[in-house]
C-alpha cells in the first residue's frame, strides 16, 4: 500500500517554496500534514497544520505573516505550541555527568555488562542509547556500532552552527540512576564516537551519530519493551500507517511509553532550537504527541524530556515491534504538566520529533559509503549473567519466542543484568 492521494498531494505541497517561506516567520515554527480541527474537535479532513508560538488576531499580527484558509488548494489549520528543542541533557559541571546528579562521587558505581536501547549514555551531554547496528564500510568491513543522536555525541555542525566543526572522537560512557537523576559511570566506557550526521542551517532530515561499540556490550534488547532483534520499518510500510497510530518508546529520562502517544504527522517541516539557542531547519520528520492529559502513567504526563534524545521509537506491525527511528527533539511543557488545567484544544504541547530510520540509513550510505543494517545477535543467557530481573510491561500481543513467554499484565523475565551487582 502507499500514501493516499491526498496525503501525497499535501506532502508535496509542504516542500514548495510557498509553504517553506512561512517558516521564516519567527512566530511560525512547524508545518505538517495532519487532521484539521474544527471547534476543538479533530476531523477526518487532512490539512496543512501550522504550529505557532501564539495565535494573534488579524488586526494585531505583530509583524507575523497571516496564514490563509487554503494554500495551493490545501486546507490549513493553526495550532499552538512551544518551538521544539533538542532533548539532550547538558550535564552538571560539578560531576561532569547528566544534570541533575547528586553526591558528585561515582567511584562506587557498578561495572556495566551490556548496553540496552533506552538506557542513559554520556558524551559531553546526556542522552539515550538508541539501538545497536552493523555498519559495513566501503571495503566491506563490518563494525558493531551504537546509534544515538548527533547532539548527544558532540553536535557535529557546519561552520556558523554551534557545536564541533570536526567529527567527535571521544569516549562514550553509560549512566546509572541516582535517585531520580543520573550519574556517569566512568569506570567502564562502552565505545568511542565515530561518524555523526552534520547539522546544517536548513533541510536536515536526521540528527544521528554512531559510535564504535565495545562488542562485549552489544545486545538487541530494548529496555522495558522486548528482547529483539527488531526489523526496521521500510518507507513503503510506513506509507500505509495511518495518522493516529500508537508508538512505543524507551528513554533514559521518562522511561517507557506504550500508551497515550501517537503519530500526529508523518511528514513535518520544522525549526528546532539547539542547545546554544540557534535555530536550524528540519524536513521529512515524524511528529508524535501525548493524547490524553487525564491519564497518568509511570512517567507522569510527559512522553519525553531532557535526556530522552536518542530514544528508539517503534511501531507494532502485524504483531511485531519494528524500529521506526530516533527521537531527537520536542516540547513537553504546557498544560500536560498540570492535568487540572482547563484543556485547550488549540495547544499541542507534549510532542516529540522523530527522524526516520530509512533517512538515517540513506544519510550514511550517501555521505560515508556506510551501509547500516540491524544487529541481530541476541546474547543467550548465562548462569552468571541472569541474576537480575527485568520487568517488561504489557505490550500485547507481543510474544518473545526466544524466551518463550507471552505478555500478560506484567511479565518478568531473567536476562542480562544492566549492572553486574551480583
Amino acid at each position: 500500500e502507499s500514501l493516499t492521494a491526498e496525503e501525497q498531494r499535501l506532502s508535496n505541497i509542504i516542500k514548495t517554496k510557498e509553504v517553506s517561506a512561512y517558516l521564516k516567520d519567527n512566530n511560525i515554527h512547524s508545518v505538517y500534514v495532519g487532521k484539521k480541527q474544527t471547534n476543538g474537535v479533530l476531523t477526518d479532513k487532512l490539512s496543512l497544520v501550522f504550529v505557532v508560538s501564539e495565535k494573534r488576531p488579524i488586526n494585531d499580527l505583530k509583524g507575523s505573516t497571516p496564514i490563509p484558509k487554503t494554500i495551493l488548494s490545501a486546507l490549513t489549520d493553526v495550532r499552538v505550541a512551544k518551538i521544539a528543542e533538542m532533548l539532550g541533557d547538558n550535564g552538571c559541571n560539578d560531576c561532569n555527568g547528566p544534570y541533575p546528579c547528586t553526591g558528585h562521587s561515582h567511584a562506587s558505581t557498578p561495572t556495566m555488562t551490556n548496553i540496552y536501547g533506552g538506557v542513559g549514555i554520556y558524551y559531553n551531554s546526556g542522552g539515550t542509547y538508541g539501538f545497536t547496528a552493523i555498519a559495513t564500510d566501503a571495503i566491506g568491513n563490518e563494525h558493531i556500532v551504537g546509534v544515538t543522536n548527533n547532539h548527544v555525541l558532540g553536535q557535529y555542525s557546519s561552520p556558523g552552527i554551534c557545536g564541533s566543526q570536526t567529527q567527535p572522537t571521544g569516549t562514550v560512557y553509560p549512566v546509572k540512576p541516582v535517585g531520580n537523576s543520573f550519574g556517569k559511570i566512568d569506570n567502564n566506557p562502552i565505545g568511542t564516537a565515530w561518524k555523526n550526521a552534520r547539522t546544517t542551517a536548513t533541510n536536515n532530515k536526521v540528527d544521528v551519530g554512531i559510535m564504535h561499540l565495545n562488542e562485549n556490550f552489544a545486545n538487541t534488547i530494548t529496555y522495558g519493551l522486548s528482547t529483539g532483534p527488531y526489523e526496521w520499518i521500510t518507507e513503503q510500510e510506513f506509507n500505509s500507517v495511518p495518522i493516529g497510530t500508537q508508538i512505543y518508546k524507551s528513554g533514559a529520562r521518562t522511561g517507557i511509553v506504550t500508551k497515550f502517544a501517537e503519530i500526529t504527522a508523518k511528514t513535518s517541516s520544522l525549526n528546532v532550537k539547539l542547545g546554544c539557542n540557534q535555530i536550524v531547519g528540519f524536513i521529512d520528520c515524524i511528529t508524535v504527541h501525548g493524547t490524553n492529559t487525564k491519564h497518568k502513567n509511570d512517567n507522569g504526563y510527559r512522553i519525553a524530556s531532557n535526556g530522552d534524545s536518542g530514544s528508539p521509537i517503534f511501531l507494532l506491525i502485524n504483531g511485531k515491534l519494528k524500529l521506526l527511528g530516533l527521537l531527537f527533539a520536542g516540547s513537553c511543557e504546557g498544560f500536560n504538566d498540570n492535568p487540572s488545567d482547563q484543556y485547550n484544544p488549540d495547544r499541542i504541547e507534549n510532542y516529540a520529533i522523530v527522524c526516520k530510520i530509512w533517512n538515517i540509513a540513506a544519510y550514511y550510505q550517501t555521505n560515508y559509503s556506510i551501509t547500516l543494517s540491524p544487529y541481530t545477535d541476541w546474547k543467550k543467557l548465562t548462569e552468571t549473567d541472569s541474576c537480575v530481573n527485568i520487568t517488561f510491561p504489557n505490550v500485547a500481543p507481543l510474544q518473545d519466542k526466544t524466551l518463550n513467554y507471552t505478555n500478560t499484565s506484567v511479565t518478568t523475565i531473567q536476562t542480562h543484568n544492566i549492572f553486574s551487582t551480583c
